[in-house]
């Protein structure tokens, strides 16, 4: 504020102009700050959250998400609350409370359609037909992302057409339809890969090597779990890395390149143990034993009987 002063100015009008001053210099926002303020709250704990979400530690994701929901409600900001219900849905899906998961996929979906938004109500069809996944209701689950697909005219942008393809693609695999489920895990990667989004493309990969593998299309499957590591590595996702050592091995095991596959076990297990240290509540006993037990297998069958002993100690919780 620009104030004049005049060397007539009687004091009782000096002392009026600093009073005026002072409260024209506070530092209380205004209304329309505040509100600012909180979306950009919401907006920081909801990529906290992802960060967490990402690394497997949903405890911690749900925290933040939670967080974030609260300031997007003191807000009154409708899209940032769908999107949070959203995200405490997706945890819940992730910790397998598929009830609390419906619950708030259920109110993110009524609020993006009062909003009539539809790359919103695109998200809320396609969370609700990965819970229908879960629950192994696959037709229904179809039903769900096909109703999705339907918004895509309506400006629904790239990567949340990908990740509907890819569940659809999914949804097709677990109905032993491997024709159809290639064709929609293609149709996601040319758009992941069009938008450079790293670990959406290695999923994709991931699962085209899945398929391929089933069919008995090993050279092709190794090209695809190859590509899928190459993605998880630009962006450091260590669970994605770690997976994808897994599917290697297990495709080299399938064609008798044992000495491949236990390198590939060897790098994944490397990897997990790694996160191990740095991450003490992540959730990857099942994945840890899984990978040793390959170990084990693949030894034995080198005639490695040494090493075989040694992860079968780790195994059993003796060994180093």
């Amino acid at each position: 504020m620009r104030t004049t002063m005049r060397t007539t100015t009687a004091a009782s009008t000096l002392a009026f102009s600093l009073i005026v001053l002072l409260a024209s210099c506070s530092s209380a926002p205004g209304p329309e700050e505040e509100v600012t303020a909180k979306r950009r709250k919401a907006t920081e704990y909801s990529e906290y959250g992802n960060n967490y979400y990402n690394q497997g530690m949903y405890e911690k994701a749900l925290e933040l998400y939670e967080l974030a929901l609260a300031y997007n409600g003191t807000a009154d900001y409708r899209p940032g609350i769908v999107r949070s219900y959203n995200a405490i849905g997706k945890t819940y899906l992730a910790l397998g409370r598929l009830g609390e998961a419906a619950s708030r996929f259920d109110r993110a979906h009524r609020m993006a359609l009062e909003l009539d938004d539809p790359a919103l109500i695109c998200r809320s069809l396609n969370n609700g037909g990965e819970l229908e996944l879960r629950r192994g209701a696959f037709e229904a689950a179809l039903d769900q992302f096909r109703r999705a697909e339907e918004y895509f005219e309506r400006g629904v942008p790239d990567p949340d057409r990908a990740i509907v393809y890819n569940n659809m693609g999914t949804g097709y695999k677990r109905l032993d339809k491997p024709g159809r489920a290639l064709d929609f895990f293609q149709r996601a990667l040319e758009l992941n890969e069009r938008e450079r989004l790293a670990e959406e493309a290695a999923t994709n990969c991931f699962m085209i090597a899945s398929v391929l593998s089933e069919q008995g299309e090993y050279d092709q499957a190794l090209e695809y779990a190859e590509r899928a590591l190459e993605w998880d590595k630009k962006v450091e996702n260590s669970l994605g890395i770690a997976k994808d050592y897994l599917a290697l091995g297990l495709i080299s095991k399938r064609v008798a390149r044992y000495e491949e596959a236990f390198g590939y076990f060897e790098s994944g297990l490397f990897v997990y143990r790694s996160l191990a240290v740095l991450h003490s509540g992540l959730s990857i006993e099942a994945d840890v034993k899984k990978m040793l037990r390959e170990l084990i297998e693949t030894a034995e069958l080198l005639g490695r009987t040494s090493e075989a002993e040694v992860y079968h100690g780790i195994l059993e919780g003796e060994g180093e």
